[in-house]
């Protein structure tokens, strides 16, 4: 017994092992695509007061209670570094290798058989999507715990015992709160007929065990889909491309669909995170009996496995039964997506296997010499495939050179390329996307977010409003169109827009108020890549006031009032984010800027020296207790604090202007010279070129030298009074 537990505890250890190696460069990859969505904006993850709400609500129309989950635990111990999110997926791909690894065993597969199976599904690149793009993560937890309520269930039948029985519902419960599609899981356990004597003949009390096992299994799946589409009800404010399709249009579809899985698990070339079904014609009547007949012959070939022996019989079944929930006899999401075949890919794993090392001798070699050739091939094409995913930019520059004519696809582009600060480009292509499928809001929703990007604020509003007519009651759309007025300077009908979302937001639940938080994280994020900031106060005041405890948007609020110079409401925000999260250099220095703003100057220099002590290496605070203590006329050690944060941040030109400052104050002018310089040539600053001019004019009596940065000053200069000296100055060394 020992021996067997070490024999495969360390079948387990090298299936999550070799996971590991073969998606080691996956660790460096970025959120992608949803995961900005679902994990990055998802404010739900972060709280713990939201737990019970994964049970009872949806999460941006979805209900994944143990996604949502694992994403909290991830967020709790790596915050929002995606390493540990898909160090997570990996882990869970290996548990998945070795949970198929042990029902074989129980199931009856050869040690032969049990292995190519394994590696088959290990490296097959049609999984890469799966693991890679951390919004799989459902098929990879309902997978897993699908095995292992397979595994108890077999236990169950062996053992007799009826804790087998409960743990294995208890698994298949985490199944469907993984994601419901897996209430297939009672009906392959129907399937999985191990010999029950070397005869082969069938054990009646087994058999009578496997259906109550079934039996009490089909309820709680029934139990559970009452609750999830009845108390719970399906969301119905999807606005996915494929769900253009109705549903005749969707079953007319349904052959295209499946042969194209049976493609991508056969052939795993050509692979995308959209393949445009869905916007494609819709086959003629001679075009969908040519493909209905291919599916029917590959239906009956796999059925007509049964000649091949037990197991290629039962994994035949297997991929048959998998790719029911997603065959789209009832809509998904998406029409096809590949990570939709990460539960039918055991089934083509195992008959792979099976069909490779047979029970023959003859050829035996050969097969083995196959099968070792097909999973290195698909290793290669994994690791081919892999960096596609390191980034929104490099997933869909690359889908659309594929599908340049794909509409889902160019607006994803479109959408990176906002992300990435291409705005022009980014607008542009979802114009593009537009014309290929017009009048579809959440294109024409984006093509406005791009207008006022771009400062075209008029034709945004108008956009918006178009929209609002469509859909009244939206949150999102209210909160852009406060946000594109406030920009455009109307700050009274921003907040009317704003209190109409906020309102709207409670009306609908708790969590679309964290939603419609991280709506104006986006928006935000992308004006400050343009050089913008859009405050939104009194949004932000309405959010804090039904989440008065959430740090991110104290934090936020914060930085509003920084930029209003309300310096006492900055200082209790960062105050009460400290009290929540505990100091850190960032907050202390935030802390610190509020004490300045409101002439606290001892309070800031506190601030600042703790924020140094928090994180020596964090240079801003350098550069305010240099400028401080600069202020009270001790050069020498604001000298040696802007000289520390310069060696941590040499390309701040302010800070060389400032330390140029320092010198010429001490009568240091060839120090004062050569840190002016310094900073000109990061940057042509007013500053520096004033300081410069006048060191020239006034100190060194070298107004050659002055002349030209006095020009420069002048060109620049928008004070009047500052003109007027620099005209002055112009006139002296005219003069002279």
């Amino acid at each position: 017994m020992k021996r067997l537990l070490s024999q495969n505890l360390i079948i387990g250890l090298l299936a999550i092992g070799f996971a590991l190696i073969l998606y080691y460069p996956v660790l460096n990859y970025n959120f992608v695509f949803d995961d900005e969505m679902v994990i990055v904006g998802n404010r739900v993850i972060r709280d713990a007061s939201h737990l019970l709400n994964f049970f009872t609500e949806h999460t941006y129309s979805f209900y994944r209670p143990l996604r949502s989950l694992s994403y909290f635990i991830d967020y709790r111990y790596w915050r929002l570094n995606p390493v540990g999110f898909h160090i997570t997926n990996i882990l869970l791909h290996g548990l998945c290798c070795f949970s198929f690894y042990l029902l074989l065993k129980l199931w009856g597969a050869g040690p032969w058989i049990r292995l190519v199976a394994l590696l088959i599904f290990l490296v097959h690149p049609v999984n890469i999507e799966t693991v890679a793009y951390l919004s799989s993560r459902a098929e990879l937890l309902g997978t897993l715990f699908t095995l292992l309520f397979l595994l108890s269930a077999l236990c169950h039948l062996t053992s007799r015992r009826p804790l087998h029985l409960l743990i294995s519902l208890l698994f298949l419960l985490g199944a469907l709160l993984s994601k419901e599609s897996f209430a297939i899981a009672p009906f392959l356990l129907l399937i999985l007929k191990p010999h029950d004597s070397p005869g082969g003949h069938t054990n009646p009390r087994r058999n009578q065990r496997r259906i109550r096992i079934f039996g009490f299994s089909l309820i709680l799946t029934g139990v559970f889909l009452a609750y999830r589409f009845i108390l719970l009800k399906a969301p119905t404010n999807l606005r996915q491309f494929d769900l253009l399709l109705t549903y005749p249009q969707i079953l007319i579809k349904l052959p295209s669909v499946l042969l194209t899985y049976f493609r991508l698990l056969i052939l795993p070339i050509n692979l995308s995170p959209h393949h445009p079904l869905a916007v494609m014609p819709l086959p003629s009547p001679s075009v969908f009996g040519v493909q209905a007949a291919l599916l029917a012959g590959i239906v009956i070939l796999l059925i007509g496995c049964r000649k091949a022996g037990r197991i290629p019989f039962q994994s035949g079944l297997w991929i048959l039964i998998a790719l029911l929930p997603v065959s789209n006899l009832y809509p998904m999401p998406r029409l096809l997506a590949e990570k939709y075949l990460y539960l039918p890919s055991l089934g083509f794993a195992l008959l792979f296997a099976s069909l490779c090392t047979g029970k023959t001798n003859a050829g035996k070699k050969r097969q083995i010499f196959l099968a070792g050739l097909a999973i290195l091939i698909f290793a290669i094409l994994t690791l081919v495939r892999q960096p596609v995913w390191l980034s929104n930019y490099s997933l869909w520059k690359n889908t659309s050179s594929d599908r340049p004519s794909s509409p889902l696809t160019l607006y994803n582009w479109g959408m990176a390329q906002f992300q990435s600060g291409r705005f022009d480009e980014g607008l542009k292509t979802l114009q593009a996307a537009e014309a290929i499928l017009p009048g579809q809001p959440i294109i024409l929703e984006r093509i406005a977010d791009g207008q006022g990007l771009l400062g075209q604020y008029d034709r945004a509003i108008e956009l918006y409003l178009e929209l609002l007519q469509r859909f009244p009651e939206s949150p999102t759309l209210h909160l852009k169109i406060g946000f594109t007025y406030e920009e455009q300077g109307y700050p009274k009908l921003a907040a009317h827009y704003y209190d109409e979302a906020r309102a709207m937001a409670v009306r609908t639940d708790t969590i679309q108020v964290q939603q419609l938080f991280s709506v104006y994280q986006e928006l935000t994020r992308w004006r400050e890549m343009g050089g913008g900031l859009t405050p939104a106060t009194p949004l932000l005041e309405n959010i804090l006031a039904l989440s008065p405890d959430d740090p991110d948007i104290n934090y936020r609020l914060g930085q509003a009032y920084e930029i209003e110079e309300r310096w006492a409401e900055a200082l209790d925000c960062y105050s009460r984010v400290i009290d929540q999260t505990g100091p850190t250099a960032e907050l202390l220095y935030r802390q610190g800027k509020s004490h300045q703003g409101a002439n606290e100057f001892k309070k800031a220099m506190q601030s600042y020296y703790k924020s140094l002590r928090q994180d020596p290496k964090f240079y801003p605070p350098y550069f305010e207790l240099g400028g401080l203590l600069a202020g009270y006329g001790e050069y020498e050690p604001a000298e040696r604090f802007y000289r520390a944060g310069l060696k941590l941040k040499p390309d701040d030109y302010r800070a060389h202007t400032n330390l140029g400052s320092i010198y010429q104050f001490q009568g240091k002018y060839p120090e004062a010279i050569a840190e002016y310089e310094r900073s000109l040539q990061i940057e042509n600053s007013y500053k520096a070129r004033y300081n410069l001019g006048f060191l020239y004019l006034k100190k060194l009596n070298k107004p050659e030298r002055a002349l030209p940065h006095i020009q420069e000053a002048l060109h620049q200069s928008t004070d009047p009074a500052q003109k007027k000296k620099l005209k002055d100055a112009l006139s002296q060394i005219t003069i002279e």
